[in-house]
């Protein structure tokens, strides 16, 4: 099964249930689009399409939904796994998670 993760464009706005990881400055949209996926891959975690500027000229931020754990076999998988990996990213799990690529990959939605 392969879960479609859309990307939305909410600069400025930060999503109630992401977590947040610093990217630098960023220009606009397009500078965020090249930015954010990198800031988030540092991390395991998939860029939702969300970012702000913190400080002007000198930070913003991208947001992050889903972080990368590997290959989850089912939700008793998941009950050890996705803790470990949003924990390891400053986040903490909020019950979700999907197979992503089946075998190789799964995703833990973290807050």
């Amino acid at each position: 099964m392969v879960f479609p993760l859309g990307v939305f464009f909410t600069a400025g706005v930060k999503s109630a249930s992401a977590l947040t990881v610093k990217a630098g400055p960023i220009w606009n949209n397009n500078d965020a689009q090249v930015k954010c996926p990198v800031a988030t891959a540092r991390i395991g975690g998939i860029w939702n399409g969300g970012w702000r500027t913190t400080e002007w000229g000198k930070m913003s931020e991208c947001d992050v939904d889903w972080v990368k754990a590997g290959p989850i076999w089912n939700n008793n998988d998941a009950q050890v796994k996705c803790p470990v990996a949003t924990a390891a990213v400053g986040g903490t799990w909020n019950g979700h998670w999907t197979t992503t690529v089946w075998g190789v990959m799964s995703v833990c939605a973290v807050k």
